[in-house]
């Protein structure tokens, strides 16, 4: 039996994605190579955005009329919030949600007659083995209850449940035994890491590093007020930590952070981004920026601009404010025409790009430990350095899953051009 998976979102639906098809794989299943037919095809949705949900429906469309006796399964964050558009669209045959979705491999293994010996519920699974990857992504939280105004993800997840510490440590331990020499921490909100036995996330960071022979290991997106004095000054001594950080923004005016129900100021953010520097001066911060939020004035919006530009983040995910319904921000006063939305993208976009050549640039001449994981489109080997900038590099050696000192050169428009 063959298997297709694909995943939209986020590196929590990554993950997802992995344990289910983890379970399928243990039952006899093998994934489909790209020229052959999948006896079953499973869309992990997103549903942060109207256009992550349009690409949703887009693709499972697509899926029936290209494979009709195929089976389409569908899971994830859009059919947990919207099961009803999900269930009209023609030739889906399962559709499970977030709440649900650790019935979804044996609901697939009961379509074809398949026993399943599954007793747990499946909220973390220890996945070990990730598909055509070099880099190991590693759920250790799910669930968010902070409820931003624009946001429809606790509404979609709002169960708040963290992986054990000592569980984690078995997983890390096997991920190392599969090949894996870095792996990336994540969650719905992360900050909120708690065991059963008290540990925090910077108890299971500690624990990880040093009961672990882990090389690398990276931090998901990032709550700014989780970085106090304590938190960066006990990161600052684990030996795996790479040194980046995705620290959440959405806008630099105070004035529409408020309005989104966000829980700090530009200025507190401001605040910690400074701290996070003297800790870690190497280091490179990457965010989140949505423009055109409900009653955004020019004024707003230019402050957030230049905040943006100002802290020099090494990457800025720019997109439009989408109403989305279910949340306070769809019912606001102020929405921004789609016009003048799609021209703040494009200022804040090179207002980002500004900062990220400010902040690339002070990279040039020296040298980064990069994890090359494959050749590119133009034949360079391409990796991430310890502060995640995308390096290129020209070699006749095949550097896939190895760690080589690279000499940063110059700032291209995609990445770094360096030697090794």
């Amino acid at each position: 039996m063959k298997l297709s998976i694909t995943t939209l979102g986020c590196k929590v639906n990554v993950y997802d994605s992995e344990s289910i098809a983890s379970e399928l794989i243990n039952a006899g299943f093998e994934y489909a190579h790209e020229d052959e037919e999948a006896d079953v095809y499973i869309v992990n949705t997103c549903a942060v955005t109207n256009e992550s949900e349009r690409k949703c429906r887009q693709l499972i469309r697509k899926l029936h009329s290209q494979h009709e006796n195929a089976l389409i399964v569908v899971t994830g964050c859009y059919s947990e919030t919207r099961r009803e558009d999900i269930e009209n669209i023609e030739g889906v045959g399962i559709i499970t949600g977030t709440t649900d979705r650790a019935m979804t491999a044996g609901l697939i293994l009961r379509h074809f007659g398949i026993e399943s010996d599954r007793n747990d519920d499946g909220e973390f699974t220890a996945v070990t083995s990730f598909e055509g990857r070099t880099r190991a992504v590693i759920k250790v939280q799910d669930g968010c209850k902070m409820f931003c105004k624009y946001c429809i993800i606790p509404y979609a997840r709002n169960k708040m449940s963290s992986a054990e510490c000592r569980d984690v440590i078995s997983q890390v331990k096997e991920i190392i035994n599969g090949g894996f020499r870095e792996i990336t921490l994540t969650g719905i909100h992360l900050a909120s890491y708690r065991d059963s036995e008290g540990n925090k996330l910077i108890d299971l960071i500690e624990k990880i590093d040093k009961e672990t022979d882990i090389e690398r290991m990276r931090l998901g997106s990032l709550e700014p007020r989780l970085l106090s004095e304590e938190f960066l000054m006990r990161l600052r001594n684990v030996r795996s930590f790479c040194p980046h950080f995705h620290l959440s923004l959405q806008s630099g005016s105070s004035v529409t952070l408020k309005r989104m129900g966000r829980h700090y100021s530009a200025e507190e953010y401001s605040e910690i981004v400074t701290r996070l520097r003297r800790y870690f001066p190497e280091s490179t911060i990457t965010t989140d920026v949505i423009v055109g939020f409900p009653g955004e004035s020019e004024e707003d919006f230019a402050e957030s601009m230049d905040f943006v530009e100002n802290i020099a983040f090494s990457h800025v995910h720019v997109f439009p404010y989408s109403p989305k319904k279910g949340t306070p921000a769809h019912d606001y006063d102020g929405q921004i025409t789609q016009k003048e939305k799609k021209s703040r993208v494009a200022r804040m976009s090179e207002a980002s790009f500004r900062g990220r050549e400010k902040a690339l640039s002070e990279m040039t001449g020296n040298s980064y430990k990069v994890l090359f994981e494959e050749r590119n489109n133009e034949g360079l080997w391409v990796g991430y350095s310890e502060n995640y900038v995308l390096f290129a590099v020209r070699s006749e050696e095949d550097l896939s899953n190895k760690i080589c000192d690279t000499k940063a050169l110059k700032v291209c428009k995609e990445y770094i051009f360096g030697e090794i």
